[in-house]
C-alpha cells in the first residue's frame, strides 16, 4: 500500500511554538537513542572487561582444535549451544589485543542492523481513510506514522537488554537482530525464512524456543514445520560429525548448574 506524506496531524495548521515543540520531541527521541549507543557500546569498554567475551574467545579456539568448549561443572564457562561458537569462530584468527573491539564492534553493527530493520519493516500503515477520520487515537497513530524513524529508535532504546548487558560481552544484540529479522519476515508472509531464523535463535539460546507454541497458535504453523526442518537438518550434522556429545554436556551438565546458581 502506497505511504502518503501528508497526515492529518502534518496538514492541520499548528502554532509555531507546537511545531518547534514536536521538532524538539523528535530530536530528543533520537538524542536519547545515541546516548544509550555511545555509552554503553563506545564508552564504557573502556571502563569493563566483557565477562562473556572470553567464553566466546576460548569457545572458538577449542571447536578449531576439534575440542569441545565445555568444560567440567562450571557455570561460568561456556554455556551456549554450539552454534554460538561456530557463529564468531573468527575470533580465534583475531589477535588476543584487538579480539575484544572486534566482538565490541559486532554488537555496534547488530544494534544498527535493528534500528535499520526497525525503521524499514516496522512503520505502521495509515490508510488515507484513516487519516481523514477525526478523533486523538487517528491523529496519534498518523503522526507515529509520519515520525516512525525517530519513534523507533525511541522504542528500541527502551528496549534495555541490548544496552544493559553489552559491556559484560552478551550477545543480546545478535538475539534482537535475528527476533527483528524474524517479525519482518513473519509481517512480509516469508514464513520459510522466518523458521529458519526462528531456528538460529533457539540454537544461540534456547529461550526463544518459548516462541514456538505461539507462533503454532498465531497460525504459522509453515513457519513451525521449517523451525523443525532446520533443528532435524542440524541433529544430522551433529550426529554425522560427533559433535552431538558436546550439545549433550551441555544439556545434562552445564544448563542444570546454570539453572541451580541463577
Amino acid at each position: 500500500m502506497p505511504e502518503h506524506s501528508l497526515s492529518l496531524v502534518s496538514s492541520t495548521p499548528q502554532p509555531k511554538v507546537g511545531r518547534v515543540l514536536l521538532r524538539l520531541l523528535i530530536v530528543l527521541f533520537w538524542a536519547f537513542f545515541a546516548t544509550l549507543f555511545i555509552k554503553h557500546i563506545l564508552i564504557y569498554q573502556f571502563f569493563w572487561d566483557g565477562v562473556d567475551f572470553p567464553k566466546h574467545v576460548e569457545a572458538a579456539r577449542a571447536v578449531l582444535e576439534n575440542r569441545s568448549p565445555y568444560t567440567g561443572e562450571n557455570y561460568l564457562g561456556f554455556n551456549y549451544p554450539l552454534l554460538t561458537a561456530w557463529l564468531f569462530v573468527f575470533l580465534a584468527w583475531v589477535p588476543a589485543d584487538r579480539a575484544e573491539f572486534v566482538w565490541d564492534l559486532c554488537h555496534a553493527i547488530f544494534v544498527f542492523a535493528s534500528l535499520v530493520i526497525v525503521v524499514g519493516a516496522y512503520r505502521p500503515r495509515i490508510t488515507d481513510s484513516k487519516r481523514r477520520t477525526d478523533g486523538c487515537p487517528i491523529q496519534a497513530a498518523s503522526w507515529i506514522a509520519d515520525h516512525w524513524p525517530a519513534v523507533g529508535a525511541l522504542a528500541l532504546a527502551l528496549f534495555s537488554p541490548i544496552f544493559l548487558d553489552i559491556h559484560h560481552g552478551n550477545i543480546e544484540p545478535l538475539n534482537l537482530v535475528l527476533l527483528i529479522l524474524m517479525g519482518a519476515l513473519l509481517l512480509r508472509g516469508k514464513e520459510n525464512s522466518a523458521g529458519v531464523v526462528l531456528a538460529v535463535l533457539c540454537l544461540i539460546k534456547i529461550v526463544p524456543i518459548l516462541l514456538v507454541p505461539a507462533l503454532w497458535m498465531g497460525g504459522k504453523r509453515r513457519t513451525v514445520a521449517v523451525w523443525t526442518a532446520a533443528l532435524s537438518a542440524y541433529a544430522i550434522v551433529m550426529l554425522l560429525t560427533g559433535w552431538w556429545r558436546w550439545e549433550w554436556f551441555l544439556v545434562t551438565e552445564t544448563l542444570p548448574n546454570i539453572g541451580f546458581h541463577y
